[in-house]
């Protein structure tokens, strides 16, 4: 049994993510997106506690369950990544629309289709006008989808500057977007107005090798002054979000960790 109170002094910089493929919220492991599984199962923990009878099953790969699971432990940020979308699919608009829709859109979200050059447009009229605008929604502009820096420039031309983040991918220790050049991004991000980034090496997510995320988040932070680094990657267990914070993160994305082991898988 994970211990809620265990998490609760890291409940305002926790970001739950939501891994969507095909409609199932799937467990992320490494990267390698063809093997993602769907997470399952996860119970009911109040009635698994009182022992009265057998647990209820809350999800199977259902993603808004999964939200619920995450507010038990005072989680109110998300991160959906559209794993359909980013690997050149269609946007799954319906689900992601029926996430923001939960509990009269009091969460906050942050959200990757794969912004990219081909079909810019078409991703920012969606952007635009299937989703009802909210000062809760941010939008990443991942690295790994960008032919090159311009789609920066563009975006931030579409949109508020401070509804974007920008996502710097990396894979196992080398930058992954436009060039392979992590400092003209970061500068292109920079004088387009844009103060958050999201920096990930996807070769940790969900390993529970915590170290090569805190490594990278406390380089960058320290080669990029003035901005607010969201990050993760490995973490096991409460003081690995410590470590991330002071290594210069001011947000933590948690998935593994609060879920139950039986889902880790």
């Amino acid at each position: 049994m994970i211990d809620r109170n265990d998490w609760s002094r890291y409940a305002g910089q926790l970001v739950g993510v939501i891994d969507l493929k095909a409609g199932v919220a799937v467990h992320a492991i490494a990267g390698d997106r063809e093997r993602y599984q769907p997470v399952s199962p996860l119970f009911d923990a109040e009635q698994t506690e009182r022992a009265a009878s057998v647990p209820r099953r809350v999800a199977d790969g259902d993603p808004a369950a999964l939200v619920r699971w995450y507010q038990r432990f005072g989680v109110g940020r998300f991160y959906i990544a559209d794993l359909d979308s980013l690997t050149g699919g269609d946007i799954q608009r319906d689900m992601i629309a029926s996430l923001l829709s939960l509990d009269g859109s009091a969460n906050r979200w942050m959200i990757d289709v794969g912004l990219r050059d081909a079909k810019i447009d078409q991703q920012l009229d969606w952007l635009d006008s299937s989703i009802e605008p909210s000062p809760h929604v941010d939008w990443i502009i991942a690295s790994e989808s960008a032919s090159s820096v311009e789609i920066i420039e563009y975006a931030a031309s579409r949109c508020d500057a401070s509804s974007l983040i920008v996502g710097v991918d990396f894979r196992d220790g080398r930058f992954v977007g436009p060039d392979n050049d992590v400092g003209r991004w970061m500068s292109t991000a920079e004088r387009c107005g844009l103060n958050r980034a999201l920096v990930l090496d996807v070769s940790v997510v969900g390993t529970g090798r915590v170290s090569g995320a805190v490594d990278l988040c406390r380089d960058m932070s320290g080669r990029f002054d003035g901005w607010q680094w969201i990050s993760g990657g490995g973490c096991r267990q409460p003081d690995d979000v410590g470590e991330l914070l002071d290594a210069g993160c001011d947000a933590c994305l948690i998935a593994s960790a609060l879920l139950p082991r039986a889902a880790n898988r």
